[in-house]
């Protein structure tokens, strides 16, 4: 799979304006034959509609880079046995430039700072990331008991996405959802760089992360002074899953192909400047109303080498 086709794009379409990203950000999903949820009213009881799926997004989950940054690559392919079919590739804009959402209040943004590039526009959806407020109440002050991993230091990366004619008509729109259990980061003013370590936590003096990842980390204190890049840190974003969520096309009256700008929007019949490729089926599903299950948590993409940063 190619990765960075939409990065290189935005530097000939707004070479002002580039988003580089790294190599180890990338991640990649895939499920043959997703059942899908069909929500068609009486129709729902007789259709069965399964997906082939593989999605790929740049989730980073070791830097500060999401802190700000809300612009990140997406490649998208799903092929369905209803005919539809979509195999995408943009620039997804996850929430609002230069802030993110506390994983512990999902209510609650953090500004941080400006995002790059400086003019990346809001995309709606959210990015969901531990704080160092986060940690402190739901790992470390734990009354010795085990941390509560799930609230303080989950990521959720909620996405909408919208795939435009240059007349602004809608061909698709999705918006998988993409979760990581055990990031190797949380956000930390108060320490140089921002970017606070998770397993430095499990070797806290008194009050201190117990249990569940800390526990593998240190080997239950037979380990000391793991830290954040070593395989041992148990704290290396391997855990992920997709939410697949809903998926709709409306592009009964093709072409098969469009050529959008970066950010999958002003979709022409031919190429131009810093334009990506975007293949839809000449299908119109929006009345079936499709949605699909998370997926990935059946694998383990860890190993005895693997480690942050990714």
């Amino acid at each position: 799979m190619p990765l960075g086709v939409a990065n290189e794009a935005l530097e000939t379409w707004d070479p002002a304006n580039p988003r580089r990203e790294d190599h180890v950000g990338h991640k990649i999903e895939w499920e043959n034959d997703v059942r899908m949820r069909v929500n068609a009213g009486v129709a729902s009881a007789i259709l069965e509609v399964t997906c082939d799926v593989l999605i790929k997004l740049h989730q980073g989950t070791h830097s500060k880079d999401a802190f700000t940054n809300n612009l990140h690559e997406m490649v998208y392919h799903i092929r369905c046995n209803d005919g539809a079919e979509a195999h995408l590739t943009f620039m997804a804009a996850i929430g609002t430039p230069g802030e993110f959402v506390r994983s512990c209040n999902h209510e609650q943004h953090v500004q941080v700072g400006v995002a790059t590039p400086a003019n990346s526009p809001n995309g709606g959806g959210k990015r969901i990331v531990p704080d160092a407020g986060c940690v402190q109440q739901f790992l470390v002050q734990n009354d010795g008991n085990s941390s509560d991993f799930g609230t303080g230091l989950h990521e959720s990366w909620q996405t909408s996405n919208n795939i435009q004619t240059a007349e602004g008509h809608s061909l698709a729109s999705f918006d998988p959802c993409f979760q990581v259990n055990f990031p190797s980061r949380y956000h930390d003013p108060s320490v140089p760089g921002i970017v606070g370590r998770p397993v430095d936590l499990c070797f806290l003096p008194v009050a201190r992360a117990r249990g569940g990842a800390c526990q593998e980390s240190i080997r239950n204190g037979a380990v000391a002074g793991v830290t954040y890049d070593d395989p041992k840190s148990a704290f290396n974003g391997v855990e992920r899953f997709v939410d697949v969520n809903s998926i709709r096309i409306d592009n009964r009256d093709g072409p098969n192909v469009w050529y959008t700008n970066p950010f999958g929007k002003g979709g022409r019949t031919e190429p131009f400047p810093g334009s990506v490729r975007q293949i839809l089926s000449k299908v119109n599903n929006s009345s079936l109303r499709i949605s699909g299950p998370g997926i990935g948590f059946n694998r383990n993409y860890g190993g005895l080498r693997t480690h942050a940063p990714n």
